[in-house]
């Protein structure tokens, strides 16, 4: 069992911690929600029916649709692990680090646009891509928000 401790942020259903003994991954794990925390119904629902059914949580959700659509979307999602690990804070989803080319993190797309007011014509074009293959593809994602998108800057070296 591997113990988390270094959150690196939070979203609505998911911390996300720090891989304690490999730098270049994360790990995904599901919040609980109950009423005494203050969570939406719809929140505090979903979070019951995961305890009861462990097949409907995110993470085994994302992890299934990661082997079904990595062939096609590998230029646009990290790499995740084949299964989720057990961790102190309940199954985890292992995701390779977004990073930059200066080692940091990647910027969300709210936090890009927020420094840049807009996109470059190359992130526009790579976008247009990745809904035009979604759109081929007829794959469905529930959960479109700037914070859920990250922008990853790479320099394109030539040899």
């Amino acid at each position: 069992m591997i113990h988390l401790e270094t959150v690196l942020t939070q979203g609505r259903t998911r911390t996300i911690y720090e891989h304690p003994t490999d730098q270049g991954w994360v790990i995904k794990v599901l919040k609980r929600h109950t009423y005494a925390t203050g969570g939406k119904l719809s929140l505090v629902i979903r979070s019951t029916l995961h305890s009861f059914f462990p097949s409907l949580s995110d993470n085994l959700r994302d992890l299934r649709n990661y082997k079904k659509l990595s062939a096609d979307l590998k230029l646009y999602i990290p790499e995740y692990r084949p299964t989720l690990i057990q961790t102190d804070k309940g199954p985890g989803l292992a995701s390779q680090k977004v990073l930059d080319d200066n080692g940091q993190p990647s910027q969300t797309l709210l936090n890009y646009l927020q420094d840049n007011k807009r996109l470059s014509n190359e992130l526009k074009h790579l976008s247009e891509q990745f809904f035009d293959t979604l759109l081929k593809k007829q794959l469905y994602f529930f959960d479109f928000n700037q914070n859920n998108f990250l922008i990853q800057r790479k320099t394109v070296r030539s040899i």
